[in-house]
């Protein structure tokens, strides 16, 4: 929740004059749903839009939501499933399951948040948490879903927004061995061929001083950036240390 629309409109203006030599990372942006209008307007080439968020219906008595059928033609990705929207508006994953199919419908292109907690990380229990995660939120999807999805690793304990964390983010071997499991977790249920091209991005605290560490790591392909993102300075160079690697 941070940007009125001219703040928006400004700073995404000047991140595409940014981006124009840089070829190989992909850059998306998540705006607040009133900026997205004024932001898909500027006819923006280098940038991609995403919406933070979706419900999982078409329309109705929902006040305050915002279906996949009003963003459309607005943006091509949606964050699901995001931890604050887990911790602070009860987002679980069989709602995320719901939002998922959603936005597949509307042929938008879901970006996957799952992760754990602190106290479920300290009690070993990481991989189970993240496995039961991804087999709800997965559940029902076909082969050419979970093509049109990115999935998010986003340990709750090193987000800096997280109440305790110290926002320094995982170390990078911990969260490339996390990767590496859900990597093989979607071989599991679908098959190799996808595991090995879904891109798996790593969304905990990602920040100048850790970027290039977690990037270089084989199974993290890119990184779901949060308040290192709101100034331009240090977001260009995170998407600029990206394009250097891949």
């Amino acid at each position: 929740m941070n940007k009125d629309a001219k703040e928006a409109s400004e700073f995404v203006s000047e991140l595409e004059d940014r981006l124009k030599g840089l070829a190989k990372a992909k850059a998306v942006v998540a705006a607040p749903f009133v900026d997205l209008p004024q932001l898909k307007d500027l006819g923006l080439k280098k940038i991609k839009l995403a919406a933070q968020n979706l419900y999982p219906g078409e329309k109705g008595a929902f006040t305050g939501e915002v279906s996949g059928l009003m963003l459309k033609s607005l943006v091509s990705y949606v964050i699901l499933g995001h931890s604050e929207r887990r911790r602070q508006f009860g987002d679980n994953d069989e709602i995320v399951n719901q939002k998922i199919k959603s936005a597949l419908f509307y042929n938008l292109k879901p970006i996957i948040c799952f992760g754990e907690t602190l106290e479920q990380k300290e009690d070993g229990q990481s991989r189970q948490v993240i496995e039961q995660q991804l087999a709800v939120c997965l559940d029902g999807l076909k082969d050419e879903d979970i093509n049109k999805c990115l999935l998010v690793y986003e340990p709750i304990w090193a987000i800096s927004s997280t109440p305790g964390s110290t926002g320094e983010g995982d170390d990078p071997t911990n969260a490339q061995v996390m990767h590496k499991l859900v990597r093989h977790f979607v071989a599991t249920k679908f098959s190799e061929a996808i595991a090995g091209q879904i891109p798996i991005l790593y969304g905990g605290s990602v920040n100048l001083k850790n970027a290039e560490d977690l990037l270089k790591m084989p199974d993290i392909d890119g990184g779901l950036v949060g308040k290192a993102s709101l100034q331009i300075d240090s977001f260009f160079e995170i998407i600029e240390i990206a394009s250097k690697i891949n």
